[in-house]
């Protein structure tokens, strides 16, 4: 938390991958810092209410409350991806690993063709 905290004295916006935060926890993400607003996606499954292993992923971008008059967040339904719109569409995304196979291929292209379609729509 001090690190996030210190990167947001020092930035706009602060964009965070692999948090791990169940999709109850996310409005943790509003108390790392006074100054910032917080979006983000929990990559945890939660629905058959039983946590094995460790979970990919989970995404959120923070900025400055002073800037929420210019920005616009895009709700998303992939957990590996979060989304600001204003004058610039900002993504945070957690990229599948890459190990060569085609289903890599095919995650990476589903996640940017959801960000296009979303922006479009």
């Amino acid at each position: 938390m001090n690190e996030i905290y210190e990167l947001c004295q020092a930035s706009d916006f602060v964009f965070l991958q692999e948090h791990w935060l169940l999709p109850f926890e996310l409005d943790f993400l509003q108390n790392l810092h006074p100054d910032f607003i917080a979006t983000g996606r929990s990559a945890v499954d939660i629905s058959n209410q039983l946590l094995i292993g460790r979970s990919y992923g989970g995404t959120a971008i923070l900025f400055r409350k002073d800037l929420s008059n210019c920005v616009s967040i895009l709700q998303t339904y992939d957990p590996r991806l979060t989304t600001n719109i204003g004058p610039v569409m900002l993504v945070c995304v957690y990229m599948p690993s890459d190990v060569g196979d085609l289903d890599c291929v095919l995650n990476y292209n589903e996640i940017c063709w959801v960000t296009v379609l979303q922006h479009i729509l």
